[in-house]
């Protein structure tokens, strides 16, 4: 449960510091919603007996914390609705991102603060604190810490990567600009640390911003250019660009600095794409030993069973692949059959799903559509019209959007009516919104963006 975090962390090093502490024992047993007011009591008479313990005041800190989870209202990280028609990513699905309010921050970390008076060396209060900054948003404390820490720590090697996950709480809970804050004083601290210029790539790229993420992770290439996370998002960003050559490039140079053979299968989908001999790099590739299942099943296809048809396309596609193997795959076969829905169609969703928008609607805008294929067709409109959502205007998405309000899929209808009725909600038309967001109030739960909106109306 990720906002334990800190009580776990800190309590657990004070457990190992003070195994002999009876009120360490008597306190942590009452960490509990049944125990924690008699824990707070315990905890205030033990700091008048013993005000010169940093062991009190660390268990002050993570009793007034404990209080909160227990008692209060949690406070989702998120003001604004996540609008994507694509589901979030593990790394960054803020659902559990709640915010600690700033002024149970400041208690807290108060406390842990007089306990560092007491005793400076304790490691897990300077980061702990640091923690708590982060999720209470207490952005400018944060930024006056972190030089502390540097101070203390800068022979830790993890110690960026650590500060880097501070401004990552902050832009999780809707605070962008914060987060950026925290990121500068990292990049000022740590001024040729490619980890900190790539996890700022990083927030640029879901933040939808390819041309950013692409200007740090080439800065963060300058400054530790043998960095395999570096190396391997160039070859990200590259391939959702298409262009494959780059892709090439810093995937021969990343098992170049990992010491494998891996890049062999990208230069033989490269080969292919650019129709030279490709069979001498796979065969190369399947001598390298525990290769990942799903990638030496695409080998082993494309070496032993591969034909140049169609057909391959709907073979390869149900074998499981990154999708930088996938965009290029596409590719091949968009090249070589642009009669076919399928190979254009998830070349330009897979794109839209990493933010290249642009060339996404140039592949929609292309695509012969089967007027016999109702799924297909709905599949398509739904994707066309985020792109053009995301990348154009709400308005330009309109008329995309009704190809959906009738659909017999209750996703892509609620898609629909929610992006189509907030157009008219943010314009001012209410009854005209009102009259989208209705299509689907009869399942709330699965359409609760439409829902939560016209429940407000109705208020």
């Amino acid at each position: 449960m990720r906002r334990f975090w800190i009580i776990g962390m800190v309590f657990f090093s004070l457990l190992k510091l003070s195994a002999q502490s009876k009120i360490v024992k008597e306190v942590s047993d009452l960490l509990t919603r049944d125990g924690i007011m008699q824990a707070e009591q315990l905890v205030d008479e033990y700091i008048l007996k013993k005000s010169n313990d940093a062991d009190a005041f660390i268990l002050k800190g993570n009793v007034i914390y404990s209080k909160y989870v227990f008692f209060e209202p949690q406070r989702n990280a998120s003001n604004t609705i996540n609008e994507s028609v694509f589901e979030p990513s593990s790394t960054y699905d803020r659902s559990n991102a709640s915010v600690i309010p700033t002024i149970v921050g400041r208690s807290v970390t108060d406390y842990w603060l007089k306990a560092l008076t007491i005793d400076s060396e304790r490691e897990d209060l300077h980061f702990g604190i640091c923690n708590m900054y982060s999720i209470s948003l207490m952005s400018s404390a944060l930024i006056a810490y972190l030089p502390i820490l540097k101070e203390k720590y800068s022979d830790r090697e993890s110690l960026a990567k650590s500060m880097c996950a501070y401004a990552r709480n902050i832009i999780m809970r809707d605070r962008f600009q914060e987060g950026l804050r925290v990121y500068g004083k990292i990049v000022e601290l740590f001024p040729h640390n490619g980890t900190v210029l790539a996890s700022l790539a990083e927030e640029w790229y879901n933040r939808g911003n390819l041309e950013k993420a692409k200007d740090y992770i080439h800065r963060a290439m300058l400054e530790d250019d043998k960095n395999p996370d570096v190396l391997s998002f160039l070859c990200d960003i590259y391939g959702y660009y298409l262009d494959f050559d780059k892709v090439l490039i810093y995937s021969s140079v990343l098992s170049e600095v990992r010491d494998d053979k891996e890049y062999l299968l990208y230069k033989a989908l490269w080969q292919l794409k650019n129709d030279s001999s490709y069979k001498k790099s796979l065969v190369e590739y399947l001598k390298i030993k525990h290769l990942d299942k799903s990638k030496k099943e695409l080998a082993t296809f494309l070496l032993d069973d591969y034909k140049d048809n169609y057909h391959d396309f709907e073979k390869i596609m149900k074998i499981k692949m990154d999708d930088n193997f996938k965009i290029i795959i596409c590719s091949i076969f968009n090249d070589k059959h642009r009669d076919r829905f399928l190979p254009a169609y998830t070349l330009a969703s897979t794109l839209a799903y990493h933010y290249n928008y642009e060339y996404a609607i140039r592949l929609f805008s292309k695509i012969k559509l089967n007027s016999n294929n109702q799924p297909q067709r709905e599949s398509f409109y739904l994707y066309y019209s985020w792109s053009v959502y995301s990348f154009i205007s709400a308005i330009s998405a309109i008329e995309l959007w009704k190809k959906l309000v009738s659909s017999e899929n209750f996703y892509y209808k609620s898609a629909a009516a929610w992006f189509i009725g907030k157009f008219y909600d943010d314009a001012g038309d209410y009854p005209e919104a009102e009259r989208y967001f209705k299509l689907v109030v009869e399942r709330p739960s699965d359409s609760k963006y439409a829902a939560f909106c016209l429940d407000r109306m109705k208020r």
